[in-house]
């Protein structure tokens, strides 16, 4: 930590530099003298990808770039993409491709529109908060769907294609209200 200490007193000579920052490290005894050093988040390991997502999210918020670091649009909504943790690899997954989302416990499981699928080892609400930005919402406990996938809808289900999504009593307002934009009448 002592150089930490020195390179804060250099920072200190740099007033219209402003530093925001978080610790990922092994040790936890060293978690108030990174707080001292103004550090927004600091992360014990092994970290979990919803922890480090908070800290991700908290280091934005201070930046005011609201997104998701893991997220990138490239011009158009159609392009945007998110890299997902799938078995060792980062993958990288268009947001259009995606159809719905279903929890398996610790693990969502991602359709595709190719009819490919694959396990993520994250929960449903860390899935949805990633992609608030996007046209996928949340319908159930154990899902999220794409809006621009949807063939029709119900009081009680979502057909996307030829699969059948229940829709929650808790997530009936909201799913609705998310859907009636599209209705015509």
């Amino acid at each position: 930590m002592e150089g930490l200490i020195t390179r804060r007193m250099n920072w200190n000579g740099l007033s219209c530099m402003m530093v925001n920052f978080a610790f990922v490290t092994a040790y936890r005894e060293y978690a108030v003298d990174g707080f001292e050093l103004d550090a927004v988040d600091y992360l014990v390991k092994p970290v979990s990808f919803e922890r480090f997502l908070k800290a991700v999210t908290k280091l934005n918020k201070l930046v005011g770039d609201e997104a998701p670091a893991a997220t990138s649009t490239l011009g158009s909504p159609a392009d945007a993409f998110v890299y997902l943790k799938v078995d060792r690899d980062m993958k990288k997954i268009f947001v259009n491709d995606i159809v719905y989302m279903e929890s398996w416990k610790d693990y969502v499981k991602v359709f595709l529109t190719a009819g490919k699928s694959f396990l993520v080892k994250a929960s449903i609400s860390t899935m949805e908060n990633l992609f608030s930005d996007h046209k996928l919402i949340r319908i159930h406990r154990s899902y999220i769907i794409s809006l621009d996938k949807i063939s029709c809808y119900n009081r009680l289900f979502v057909q996307l294609g030829t699969t059948e999504i229940p829709i929650g009593r808790l997530y009936y307002k909201t799913s609705i209200e998310e859907m009636v934009p599209y209705r015509i009448l």
